[in-house]
């Protein structure tokens, strides 16, 4: 079982550089049936840029998001297919991505439940390393998540959005998730889906008071027109890990030039 300890690089944005390949699609986990070739690309474009982790392209693979594409019966296959792919561009080790069903309130928590479990099932049967709960908006949708990442016995992470205001956009805060991701057993904690300076080193900070959990950073770089450029974003990630990261990688509009320029400073460990 691979260690998730400290010092981990994961990879960066998957469906932005799909993307960029000029693929146009309505759910990104589609095409790991339909363009298998182009997501494997994507995942080896990263491992060539050093990252030690690849996330599977799953991150909207439970049965309730994929519902509304007509695929919620392909839950299992998309997820398995997903978790080869990051294993054939040579990952050294593959996360599987879970996330929200954009559904809590809405559905039952026995129903939410049961959606997760199908898909982490799906990973842990396909040989993933790291169950990754990620783009957390809702800390009580999450603890669903990590009930379903603790019955397959693999690690979990947890991975939380918050906003301007420093909460998720259920409230949560950052120390709360933070304790809450420790207490279910998970291997790390941290924040992914942000861009903007103060409110990354904020929550970074105030998890890093709350729990002793290794934390990750995964910021955004933006959106084309309004992107971060590569220098940015590595000043930016050598702050989080000074302020108490010690994984760290990309979100939205990341590619592997990025990746590849904060490599030497997360393997160092100390944001320099």
């Amino acid at each position: 079982m691979p260690e998730f300890s400290s010092g981990l690089l994961f990879d960066g944005a998957t469906g932005t550089q799909l993307l960029a390949r000029g693929l146009r699609f309505d759910c990104p986990e589609r095409l790991n049936l339909t363009r298998p070739d182009a997501v494997r690309a994507v995942h080896r474009a990263y491992v060539e840029a050093g990252a030690d982790v690849i996330e599977a392209n799953a991150l909207g693979a439970n049965p309730i998001r994929l519902r509304a594409f007509g695929l919620e019966a392909e839950c299992a296959r998309i997820t398995e297919t997903a978790a080869a792919l990051a294993r054939e561009s040579g990952a050294k080790s593959v996360a599987c991505p879970v996330g929200t069903t954009l559904q809590y309130g809405r559905e039952p928590d026995g129903v939410l439940f049961r959606a997760f479990a199908r898909q982490t099932q799906a990973a842990a049967r396909a040989g993933a390393d790291l169950i990754f709960c990620e783009t957390l908006t809702c800390l009580a949708e999450a603890r669903l998540m990590f009930a379903a990442a603790q019955e397959t016995g693999l690690p979990f992470g947890a991975s939380f959005f918050f906003g301007a205001d420093g909460l998720t956009p259920a409230g949560d805060s950052p120390a709360a998730c933070a304790r809450a991701a420790q207490e279910a057993g998970a291997c790390m904690a941290g924040v992914n889906c942000m861009s903007e300076r103060a409110p990354l080193i904020q929550a970074i900070t105030e998890m890093r008071a709350a729990c002793s959990l290794p934390l990750i950073a995964q910021p955004s770089a933006g959106l084309p027109g309004r992107r971060m450029d590569v220098e940015a974003f590595a000043a930016l990630t050598a702050e989080l890990l000074r302020a108490g990261a010690s994984h760290a990688g990309g979100c939205c509009g990341t590619t592997s030039e990025y990746i590849r320029r904060i490599a030497p400073m997360v393997h160092k460990g100390d944001g320099i």
